[in-house]
């Protein structure tokens, strides 16, 4: 990880107690504070023990001290293109109107080898930016057609004791990821570019349609005969309750599909299966 850009100039939110809790991070847990210190509260110190030489971060304005100063909402300089090991966004681009262009230039500025990796607002961030993110729209997205492979799509549930949960792609589901979560959800996300491609040279389009409109069979007919004919003399006060009931079960069913917790972030990464470009 040499050459690393943000989206956005990071702060440093780690503690030292947290940094004790992951391997790779203990033997220098005790100088997090004096890290945050240094560089006034950002993650520039933090990096650089990570092993990135070349850190960048890119702003609508250098308000936070960004040295690269670019609008999202418009398309990056070609010259920028294939510039980094790896480009993070902690929480940009979902500020940005124009998410697609955003995220298509965060893309194209990854080098072939290198990695994009988001921590995004999935659930229950209602009103912090424009969009709140979904591990659909990042698989649609980061897919072979585009160059990249995903490596690692999970939820990390904010507050004590948040678990975090193994997402698999929709498409191989074939059902959508409807989990929400009790607490915030940021869902993290790990691609590598694979190939040099042209990147939504064709719109993505969301799995579950994707496969209906390309399928022959036609569509299963819903509902029951006897079971409507079984409505008509129940008390409707009574089945009033009953579609409630099935409504709850329904969702606490279909919330559980294709996510899977786990006890670490690093179990993510093993378990998840590696697509093939």
């Amino acid at each position: 990880m040499d050459r690393f850009l943000m989206l956005g100039r990071q702060h440093l939110y780690l503690t030292e107690e947290e940094a004790l809790k992951y391997p790779v991070l203990r033997s220098f847990a005790s100088e997090i504070e004096s890290m945050k210190r240094s560089s006034g509260g950002y993650s520039e110190d933090f990096l650089r023990f990570l092993g990135a030489t070349a850190i960048d971060s890119l702003d609508f304005s250098d308000y936070e001290g960004a040295n690269l100063v670019h609008d999202l909402n418009r398309p990056v300089p070609e010259e920028w293109h294939g510039r980094y090991d790896l480009v993070f966004d902690g929480g940009s681009l979902e500020h940005v109107f124009q998410f697609p262009v955003a995220l298509k230039s965060a893309m194209e500025m990854v080098e072939l080898g290198g990695h994009f990796v988001a921590a995004s607002p999935s659930n229950h961030f209602n009103g912090h930016g424009f969009y709140q993110l979904s591990a659909e729209l990042f698989h649609r997205a980061l897919s072979p057609v585009n160059g990249f492979s995903v490596k690692l799509m999970a939820f990390a549930e904010q507050g004590a004791g948040g678990r975090v949960y193994r997402v698999e792609d929709p498409a191989q589901v074939g059902r959508r990821i409807l989990f929400g979560g009790r607490n915030p959800l940021l869902l993290l996300v790990v691609a590598r570019r694979e190939k040099i491609s042209e990147i939504f040279s064709e719109n993505p389009s969301q799995s579950d349609y994707a496969k209906v409109w390309t399928s022959s069979e036609e569509p299963k007919p819903t509902g029951k005969r006897k079971f409507r004919a079984i409505r008509r003399i129940m008390p409707s006060a009574l089945m009033h309750r009953y579609d409630a009931w099935q409504v709850r079960r329904r969702r606490w069913r279909e919330a559980r599909i294709g996510v899977h917790p786990v006890d670490s972030f690093s179990e993510a990464f093993q378990e998840f299966p590696r697509p093939s470009c």
